[in-house]
């Protein structure tokens, strides 16, 4: 079974998510994922790939998080960078935790999680 734009649809967190926009996450993904590390589940591991890199493309584009400081009348809010928030690593939404516990479950197997 491949993975099908349907398939990352039914998290609710993706259920807006266009078929189209899917798709072009879906033809990344070899590209982006090491099929030897995953061996039988490379469809589970390419489901996690896809749905973390539009968590964390949906984390940015609503602006990351921010910080703000305020003294008297004056405030100032900026945006955290993105490493200092931790938000560029696999970390940062629940399906980069779900692709690291299932990297290190084939932890024997030859290669790295994903293609550099």
């Amino acid at each position: 079974m491949a993975v099908v734009a349907a398939d990352v649809q039914a998290y609710p967190a993706f259920a807006a998510r266009t078929t189209a926009e899917i798709n072009l996450w879906i033809a990344a993904a070899p590209s982006h994922i090491a099929s030897e590390r995953f061996g039988d589940d490379l469809d589970r591991a390419t489901l996690l790939w896809i749905c973390h890199e539009l968590a964390s493309t949906a984390y940015a584009d609503a602006g990351g998080p921010v910080a703000s400081k305020r003294v008297g009348d004056v405030a100032v809010t900026f945006a955290v960078p993105m490493a200092a928030a931790g938000s560029d690593s696999w970390t940062a939404t629940p399906w980069g935790r779900m692709l690291q516990t299932l990297a290190r479950s084939h932890a024997q197997s030859a290669g790295s999680m994903v293609r550099p």
